[in-house]
């Protein structure tokens, strides 16, 4: 598994650098079957964060990411309404 991880971040960091060498977004996204809003996902979390922004973090949205750590006494709470379904909840 963290094989796939690693590739899957390698990926990324590939698409990143291309459009950054000036390939069109749109060619990039079709060549990694992903959406052009993905494509710019990518480049601003790269840009923020460098290569580690590229990893996985399951349950986590870019929106949760800029976030930054929980608060203290905050809590996770797991609901079954999906494959992401991971929500913090303020305690």
């Amino acid at each position: 598994m963290g094989e796939t991880v690693a590739w899957r971040a390698e990926q990324r960091y590939r698409a990143v650098l291309e459009v950054r060498d000036g390939s069109p977004v749109s060619a990039v996204a079709t060549r990694y079957g992903v959406s052009r809003q993905t494509i710019h996902a990518w480049r601003n979390r790269h840009a923020q964060d460098g290569v580690a922004g590229l990893r996985e973090v399951v349950g986590v949205t870019d929106q949760e990411r800029h976030l930054g750590p929980l608060p203290f006494g905050a809590g996770i709470q797991v609901t079954n309404s999906g494959p992401h379904a991971v929500s913090t909840v303020m305690s």
